[in-house]
């Protein structure tokens, strides 16, 4: 999650894209992604609870709040997401 998070604040949306599992990257919309990412100012991440995601689970899930200001106003993004490991990479599945 963090390098997500991270990659959204430093516009490498080639990251959050290859990130997506396969079944999701249908949803995933670049150009949205690119404007927020460019758009914002990223204050934060903090990770509420984790559940899995140890180096021998195949599946975690994150319930994380990311702060952004974007167009003069704060703003939180709240989501619990659920990722899975493929191969030695975690994968974002949904959110």
């Amino acid at each position: 999650m963090r390098a997500r998070y991270t990659s959204y604040a430093t516009g490498r949306i080639d990251f959050i894209e290859k990130s997506h599992a396969p079944e999701s990257r249908h949803d995933f919309d670049r150009k949205a992604s690119e404007k927020w990412a460019k758009e914002s100012t990223w204050k934060g991440l903090s990770i509420v609870a984790v559940k899995g995601g140890g180096p021998e689970d195949r599946e975690g899930v994150v319930n994380f709040v990311a702060r952004f200001a974007t167009g003069g106003e704060d703003y939180e993004h709240r989501e619990i997401a659920t990722f899975r490991k493929e191969g030695a990479n975690w994968c974002f599945v949904d959110g």
